[in-house]
């Protein structure tokens, strides 16, 4: 192990060698002083880290807060150690530095996952929320995580204009069932309007076709069969150069022209 030029296989080595110690019936207490031998490298600490878990939490505490600041350019490491570190307050009822590492984590982190922003809200005096909600919200540029966020709050009509503005029905779609139960008139206008803005700008055949399978929804409001079949219509007659959607919507079912509501007689 000392001799090792490679620094990316100590990891290995140093596992093999923990491994072969085990077998030859090295106690708990004999590996973490191994480990703790090669306390410089991540992995080791790592290893260290899941005994202390499980043996000591202040001494959990205190190696996370060492690796957060070893890596405090990291910013995926330093969120993961603040994640376990809320855990092992809470789990030890350190209420103060519970609360005072959920701020970090979400307002200094900007880790804005909401069982976290659930969290944090749980303990923030209901008056104080507000702005700081917003301060979360403009925080990120991050359309996916400011809808989440809104949605968290039940702030439907603004959370209705951003998956509007946004333009993307993956993103609405995800959305959609809630919306609707809020308002399905709403929901269904802009639904549409976001569809139709999607097929005026598909240029493939596969991006034509997954924004027809995308009426889908639209069906279980009422009046649903009849509003895909006008935004179909409508697609017929704008379009009617666009071989490949009138192929599409053909195969998906829809006609034009529509068939005659009187039967000829003989």
């Amino acid at each position: 192990i000392q001799n090792c030029r490679n620094k990316e296989q100590l990891p290995k080595f140093l596992s093999m060698r923990a491994e072969i110690m085990k077998r030859l019936g090295s106690t708990p207490a004999d590996l973490l002083a191994f480990w703790k031998k090669h306390h410089d490298l991540p992995y080791a600490r790592k290893q260290e880290l899941e005994y202390y878990l499980e043996n000591d939490k202040s001494a959990a505490v205190s190696l996370l807060q060492e690796i957060r600041a070893l890596d405090a350019e990291n910013l995926k490491q330093v969120i993961a150690c603040s994640k376990q570190l809320i855990t092992l307050y809470e789990e030890t009822g350190q209420q103060a530095l519970y609360i005072e590492e959920l701020h970090t984590l979400v307002l200094n982190c900007g880790c804005l996952e909401i069982p976290y922003v659930r969290r944090l809200k749980e303990i923030t005096p209901a008056e104080q929320w507000p702005p700081l909600f917003e301060q979360m919200l403009s925080s990120t540029e991050n359309c996916s995580i400011q809808c989440a966020l809104l949605n968290f709050e039940k702030q439907y009509q603004r959370l209705l204009d951003k998956l509007h503005n946004n333009g993307s029905s993956t993103l609405f779609s995800k959305y959609f069932h809630t919306l609707k139960e809020w308002s399905t008139e709403k929901t269904r206008d802009s639904y549409v309007e976001v569809l139709n803005a999607e097929m005026l700008q598909a240029s493939t055949r596969k991006r034509i076709r997954t924004i027809i399978q995308r009426m889908e929804p639209l069906l279980a409001l009422p009046g649903g069969r009849e509003t895909v079949e006008r935004l179909a219509d409508y697609w017929f007659a704008a379009f009617p150069q666009r071989k490949v959607m009138m192929e599409e919507l053909r195969t998906a079912g829809y006609e034009w022209p529509k068939p005659s509501s009187f039967a000829t007689k003989s």
